[in-house]
């Protein structure tokens, strides 16, 4: 059973995930902050009271992976063309048809008007620009979860090749003394 004290600290927690500020949050002494605020997080009760409301907030946000795959799959591979039709030989927005998780997709959407001096020789023109979400990152996020991308390969040697090769070692160094 947690004490009030250890409960606070699991509260303070759960802020910010920072265990140093949440153990002088909750009132613990200042000295040695770190290595005490350490201590506390490897006890079995407030790992588990930890867990337990870390669980909550998910259930209560509906995270999933899933979720968090088709989030970011929405901006992997979204495209300009999904928020314009083409009229008139031009490329015009149109949200008409987005969904919330395409408009997540959007960093930036600018409309402005260029060109034009008032003396009717240049013409005014109606410039609009997206900034869609960096879908290489995305795209490696999901290489990443689906494992398509190897950062390290290892390779695994047998007793007796691992013998040999220390075999062949031992002789070149007794060879290179001569």
């Amino acid at each position: 059973m947690l004490s009030d004290i250890q409960k606070k600290f699991v509260a303070e927690y759960l802020k910010d995930l920072n265990a140093s500020a949440a153990y002088l949050r909750a009132g613990y002494e200042t000295k040695n902050a770190n290595v005490q605020a350490s201590k506390l997080m490897d006890n079995p009760e407030i790992k588990e009271a930890i867990a337990k409301a870390t669980g909550k907030q998910i259930a209560k946000l509906d995270i999933s992976v899933e979720r968090i795959l088709q989030a970011i799959a929405v901006k992997a591979f979204a495209s300009v063309t999904d928020f314009s039709r083409i009229e008139d030989g031009e490329l015009v927005p149109d949200f008409s048809m987005m969904t919330p998780e395409q408009a997540s997709a959007i960093q930036e959407f600018t409309v402005d008007f260029t060109g034009g001096s008032g003396d009717g020789e240049r013409k005014m023109y109606l410039r609009t620009r997206f900034k869609l979400a960096d879908s290489l990152r995305a795209l490696e996020l999901l290489g990443r979860y689906h494992k398509l991308f190897v950062d390290k390969v290892e390779h695994s040697v047998d007793d007796q090749l691992a013998g040999m090769l220390a075999l062949k070692r031992r002789m070149s160094d007794g060879n290179s003394d001569r």
